[in-house]
């Protein structure tokens, strides 16, 4: 379980792909992606957590839950449960 990574700000796509390398190496059959994630919308964040992408490759996948700072992107169209939203389909959406 990966939780808390807040990319963007504090860790970037190379801090992310260390960690993916870490769970790669780990044996993990799958990751669940536990919130606050990204620290930002879609727009400006999904290049950023790109790297965790590599995890859906895992035996049996990866799975995102949004935390509090996915609900926290207010300057996003619609606001944060908008935001939330589009993260939750944002992720679904690269398999």
């Amino acid at each position: 379980m990966l939780s808390d990574l807040h990319a963007g700000p504090i860790a970037g796509a190379a801090a992310l792909d260390a960690i993916v390398a870490l769970a790669e190496a780990s044996g993990c059959c799958s990751a669940v992606l536990n919130g606050d994630i990204a620290e930002g919308p879609v727009a400006a964040r999904s290049a950023d957590v790109a790297p965790l992408l590599r995890l859906a490759r895992l035996p049996d996948g990866a799975y995102f839950v949004p935390g509090n700072h996915e609900y926290y992107n207010t300057e996003g169209r619609g606001g944060g449960r908008a935001e939330a939203l589009r993260w939750t389909e944002w992720w679904a959406s690269q398999g």
